[in-house]
């Protein structure tokens, strides 16, 4: 038709140089798109749910660490003071080097394998809550970012969501991720449950991360939209309010 736009998309060839899939339409792969989508949806209700959730996990989580963290501590201060009074002991000649040698060696290593065990479990109090906080966000809001998102924006909302793209006879199939693939649709607390401390479990193992760059970038890309549309919108009204004073003045 004069005047409109169209978009089509097809097979690229590069692997199957004789591909037969006929051209699909944009529109078309975004309903698909849309449809799948709508099953990887977190409603409301269930979204604040699961925050919560994850939160009191966080909380507990970190009350726990708390107590390992002080155990650890109070075994390296215990090592430190074993190493002191091998070093008095040694200086008032009550022991030999080599006894003494080895005991501090041994004191040496016990402190080390505690002090890496420390790094690793504060690392871990603090790595895994921020990650899963905003996949289960984004799980509850990549219907409606897609709904009004340009293509840029629609295709890291695909990317962070599905994998394994595939189009025969114009019918697209994705595989949802593995942190998208159990999201509850009803309010069943064990389902729910489970769907939080998968995806605390994936974010703590750092499985998280090719979606977490996608969702990071789309977040950035909106945001600069979201803002360039309110600034249009500011201009536009600032120019509509100017325009009846200077009529007046003509008059």
């Amino acid at each position: 038709r004069f005047g409109s736009h169209y978009v089509y998309y097809h097979c690229t060839k590069r692997r199957v140089p004789r591909c037969p899939e006929p051209s699909v339409a944009a529109t078309v792969l975004e309903m698909q798109f849309a449809g799948f989508l709508a099953t990887t949806t977190l409603p409301d209700e269930l979204h604040e749910w699961a925050l919560g959730q994850l939160k009191s996990k966080a909380l507990a989580r970190q009350e726990k660490l708390s107590e390992q963290v002080r155990s650890v501590e109070h075994a390296i201060a215990d090592c430190n003071r074993r190493s002191e009074t091998l070093i008095d002991m040694r200086a008032r000649a009550l022991i030999g080097d080599e006894e003494f040698k080895r005991k501090h060696e041994e004191a040496y290593r016990e402190r080390t394998r505690l002090e890496e065990a420390l790094a690793g479990q504060r690392r871990s109090a603090t790595t895994w809550f921020e990650p899963a906080r905003t996949v289960i966000s984004f799980c509850n809001r990549a219907a409606s970012w897609f709904a009004e998102g340009t293509d840029e924006e629609k295709r890291l909302i695909m990317r962070a969501v599905g994998s394994n793209l595939t189009l025969k006879q114009k019918i697209v199939s994705v595989q949802a991720r593995k942190i998208y693939r159990h999201v509850p649709r009803r309010a069943s607390f064990p389902e729910l449950r489970a769907f939080v401390e998968n995806i605390r479990k994936f974010a703590a193992n750092g499985d998280t991360e090719e979606p977490l760059a996608a969702i990071r970038k789309l977040e950035v890309l909106r945001s600069e939209r979201l803002n360039q549309e309110k600034s249009h919108r500011r201009n536009s009204k600032s120019r509509s309010e100017e325009v009846p004073r200077v009529v007046r003045k003509a008059a």
